[in-house]
């Protein structure tokens, strides 16, 4: 298996490739790889400019607004973007699915969230989460979410790199989601339940100051697929099996069974 510093189409994503120098880089509380950044926004702009070419009302939420608001972009650490549709619009963005799928991303719905969501490609699982909303009276509903309608609307535009996107014309619900001071200091929250396996000097959560942290850099002009012209069909098969072990998550299974031999170890 090639050495790749960056994440392509054709390979994993750097959070699961264990080929990657950015492997699990969330665990250890660093910022995502520039190359991750930049095809989550490729993602978020190819359907938001989809969307609005066929005039399909989205607003851009969660992490995604925040980091809009806070740092004209995406959280540094980001590992994926959210936008919402309406009900009412859901079948209308299903029928974009052969053009979404036609750019190599990969466009599917999740019973388990309740979400379309766009993958970069169909092994490269990085992707952009596609919620949708219902409107009921004064409120927009998703899941145990709400917004009030007049907090939702009128869509306002929101600067995001080099672009607007529309979002919520009130942050009301991202002070009650992150805390009233979210765009002031940030809780970084470290992502999984093994953190302390592969950094023990890591805590659970670390707050510091906003001036501590740059937006992060991007550069959407770049051929991440430049080091994998050669890529072979060896390499890709290893991808697979790689995806295979992470989804079916046998690397917890592995992980438990270290952990049980080393207390027999100690115990022995």
């Amino acid at each position: 298996m090639k050495y790749t510093k960056y994440c392509t189409r054709n390979t994993l994503r750097c959070e699961e490739n264990m080929g990657s120098p950015n492997y699990r880089y969330s665990s250890y509380g660093k910022n995502s790889p520039i190359c991750c950044t930049s095809h989550l926004v490729k993602i978020l702009f190819f359907v938001t400019s989809l969307l609005e070419e066929h005039n399909i009302p989205y607003f851009i939420c969660w992490g995604t607004h925040l980091g809009a608001v806070r740092h004209q972009g995406l959280i540094p650490w980001d590992t994926d973007t959210d936008i919402g549709i309406f009900t009412e619009d859901y079948e209308r963005v299903k029928n974009l699915t052969s053009t979404i799928n036609e750019k190599e991303f990969c466009l599917r719905y999740s019973k388990s969230t309740g979400c379309l969501t766009a993958y970069y490609s169909q092994i490269n699982e990085l992707h952009l989460d596609i919620e949708i909303w219902e409107k009921q009276g004064d409120k927009i509903v998703w899941d145990n979410y709400c917004i009030e309608y007049n907090e939702m609307f009128p869509l306002k535009k929101y600067k995001f790199y080099d672009r607007y996107l529309f979002g919520p014309n009130s942050l009301n619900y991202l002070f009650s989601y992150y805390g009233a001071d979210c765009l002031e200091s940030v809780k970084k929250q470290w992502m999984y339940w093994d953190t302390r396996l592969w950094n023990p000097n890591l805590t659970n959560r670390e707050t510091f100051k906003l001036m501590d942290n740059a937006p992060a850099p991007i550069d959407l002009e770049r051929n991440f697929e430049e080091e994998q012209q050669n890529f072979s069909m060896q390499d890709l098969i290893y991808q697979k099996i790689i995806l295979t072990i992470n989804s079916t998550k046998l690397w917890k299974l592995l992980i438990f069974w270290v952990q049980f031999k080393n207390k027999l170890t100690l115990r022995k």
